[in-house]
């Protein structure tokens, strides 16, 4: 852990601009003091646990139970709040503790990284402020990956993995499991990952991938861990048969539907 003085910090956490085409959005950083006008903040531990940490992590029983209420699945303001674009961090905080991206990773690893990093350090300057321009696009890695079900599965086996690396270190490092900031997002892309796989025609490739993230150790544990108390049908029916171990049965009924021209993931969606 590294602390200092009163005018020393660990990281640096400001705002960035998305542009898409001639549109422009501002996202500022979460911070405690966004809504008083104070350009600039510190923040200890607790907050960067709270507003950054479990968030980046992913999603937790919490957010499943908003999703069960017909809310939006996050009450914070996460849209690429992992990306490591917009903090600056101290290079001896990150050799002492031989923090680097996991390169089995190819989406999203950079979250696992700023994750590792902030478990690591005791406090934060947040400028409430944008100074990057992030364009959004449609052709890079980013978009490729998502729409790819091959691809998305390989990384989401991946992302999986590496979170549970991520919180062995962090159990090692400060004896705190974080599993449950994220065992809602591990449960969602099972469903995402069975959704996608049934997009098209019936693929024995895709549903031995589907099958062989649902049988890992991470997502057995997650789907055991969430509940279910409380969850609309279009949510208990599909989580229900996953805690079954139905894994072919939701793989099945998923092609079907879509097989009959209704629509899972978009507007209409019966998950939505």
């Amino acid at each position: 852990m590294r602390g200092g003085g009163n005018l020393r910090t660990d990281c640096i956490i400001f705002g960035f601009d998305i542009l898409d085409n001639e549109q422009q959005a501002t996202c500022l950083p979460i911070s405690p003091d966004r809504d008083k006008n104070v350009d600039v903040t510190t923040v200890k531990k607790e907050f960067l646990e709270d507003s950054y940490i479990k968030n980046i992590a992913g999603y937790s029983q919490k957010n499943l139970d908003r999703l069960y209420n017909g809310l939006s699945i996050s009450d914070q303001p996460i849209f690429l709040l992992g990306t490591v674009w917009h903090y600056l961090f101290r290079k001896d905080i990150i050799d002492e503790n031989i923090l680097c991206f996991d390169e089995e990773v190819s989406l999203n690893e950079d979250g696992l990284f700023v994750i590792e990093y902030l478990t690591c350090i005791d406090k934060a300057t947040i400028i409430n402020r944008s100074f990057y321009n992030y364009r959004l696009n449609t052709t890079g890695g980013l978009f490729g990956t998502l729409s790819n079900p091959r691809k998305m599965t390989v990384n989401k086996m991946a992302i999986a993995q590496g979170r549970e690396k991520i919180r062995e270190k962090i159990k090692q490092r400060s004896n705190k499991d974080i599993r449950a900031y994220y065992v809602g997002s591990i449960v969602l892309s099972m469903m995402e990952i069975a959704v996608k796989s049934t997009s098209k025609k019936f693929d024995t490739e895709r549903l031995n991938l589907c099958l062989k993230y649902c049988h890992s150790a991470v997502a057995k544990c997650a789907i055991k861990e969430v509940s279910i108390k409380g969850a609309p049908l279009k949510y208990l029916i599909p989580f229900l048969m996953l805690k079954l171990r139905l894994y072919r049965t939701v793989f099945a009924i998923l092609w079907l539907i879509q097989k009959r021209g209704y629509q899972i993931i978009g507007t209409k969606s019966i998950f939505k």
